[in-house]
């Protein structure tokens, strides 16, 4: 198991290196990134709580899976 911050472009850029070198030839990636915050109405969303989820659950998500294809 790796514990990674999917918002750390760098460290999700360099996991594939830190790997085993059984872990070389992935075929599958399951990622589960998830964080919910800020439950409210519209007009009194904090802002930041939406960008910290979209940076978690979208761009997080497109980082992993753009190392993998790149690897």
């Amino acid at each position: 198991m790796v514990a990674l911050d999917v918002t750390d472009r760098a460290a999700v850029a360099a996991l594939p290196t830190q790997l085993p070198l059984a872990f070389a030839n992935v075929t599958l990636l399951l990622n589960n990134a998830g964080l919910a915050s800020g439950f409210c109405d519209v007009a009194s969303y904090d802002l930041g709580d939406l960008e910290a989820m979209l940076d978690v659950n979208v761009r997080g998500l497109a980082a992993c899976c753009r190392v993998r294809l790149l690897v």
